[in-house]
């Protein structure tokens, strides 16, 4: 299991974002919508776990 966070800037306001995560094993995936609180944009965030 891997467990983390995931920090960046809105690519359009610059306001810092912020969301966790946990993924199951290798080959496993999670999107995750992120709302601004600045801009009021919403980004889709995709995350998964692969060798490399």
């Amino acid at each position: 299991m891997t467990v983390g966070g995931l920090n960046f800037s809105c690519p359009t306001c610059n306001n810092p974002l912020f969301f966790t995560f946990k993924l199951a094993d290798k080959g496993d995936q999670t999107t995750r919508e992120v709302h601004c609180p600045g801009c009021r944009t919403t980004w889709v965030v995709g995350l998964d776990i692969h060798p490399k």
